[in-house]
């Protein structure tokens, strides 16, 4: 009986050298680099794949870091109608992770309209309904009720990575002190202190356009979270610069002086 409860006793040990211990096994979700991120995000995108999608970008993350006094000190208020609440429970984390994958959605959602055809811009720009006495509306409809119309971004093929301080134009007031220190400033609110900015170079072959061909940025502001790299769902400061709507993800590769 001994030699049996000894030769269990090893069993029970090797088995739980060969398991990765609790520390080890709470592998932190992300890519070892930015660059890496940014190909991965493009890719899910590309192939309309949310998990994925999912998996490069910090919403959970930043639901659980959210610090609210924080960012009530930063702005020197506390708003009446807040859509995040303190990061103290696990309700509401689940409620800012709710909020955070809701803003994101629905921006990616523009961006597919948009990428599907340009002209429907305007309508995004002014946040306006589309009028069922106007042309356009069976247009969209069509749009909507046909699912091979919503290619996502298959339309655009990934050319490359752009530093944000490389932008032509934008990327001189992104890399100012000012403005850097305003980024610091925002991401503390989150509990992020390293991040980087890169835009994905698109070239957008327009389906509903033969012939037409366009330079498109898809701006991201990456961060750091345990060591590992994740996209801020809520948006790329190099993005506002570019005068990027917050109804929408692209916008033009401006051009150099």
């Amino acid at each position: 009986m001994d030699k049996r409860r000894g030769l269990l006793r090893l069993c029970l040990i090797a088995l739980a050298l060969m398991l990765p211990c609790g520390s080890l096994a709470e592998t932190a979700r992300g890519f070892d680099t930015p660059e890496a991120c940014a190909t991965a995000l493009y890719e899910s995108l590309s192939r309309q794949d949310t998990a994925a999608m999912e998996a490069c970008i910090a919403f959970r993350e930043m639901a659980e870091q959210f610090d609210f006094a924080k960012y009530c000190d930063r702005i020197g208020a506390i708003p009446i109608y807040t859509t995040l609440q303190p990061a103290t429970t696990s309700a509401s984390i689940a409620y800012n992770e709710y909020e955070l994958k809701s803003r994101w959605y629905w921006r990616l959602n523009n961006t597919l309209m948009m990428v599907n055809n340009p002209a429907f811009i305007n309508y995004l720009n002014g946040g306006s309904t589309i009028n069922k006495q106007t042309e356009d509306y069976q247009t969209v409809m069509d749009m909507y009720s046909n699912p091979a119309n919503l290619k996502g971004l298959s339309d655009l093929t990934m050319t490359g990575l752009l530093d944000a301080a490389a932008i032509p134009k934008a990327g001189i007031t992104y890399a100012s002190e000012k403005n850097q220190q305003n980024i610091k400033s925002q991401l503390a609110v989150w509990g992020v202190t390293n991040f980087r900015e890169l835009a994905i170079q698109l070239q957008w072959n327009v389906s509903s356009m033969p012939g037409v061909r366009y330079e498109v940025l898809l701006p991201l502001q990456l961060i750091e979270v345990k060591g590992r790299w994740l996209v801020n769902p809520n948006g790329s400061n190099v993005g506002i610069i570019m005068g990027i709507s917050n109804y929408y993800m692209l916008g033009q590769l401006p051009e150099s002086d």
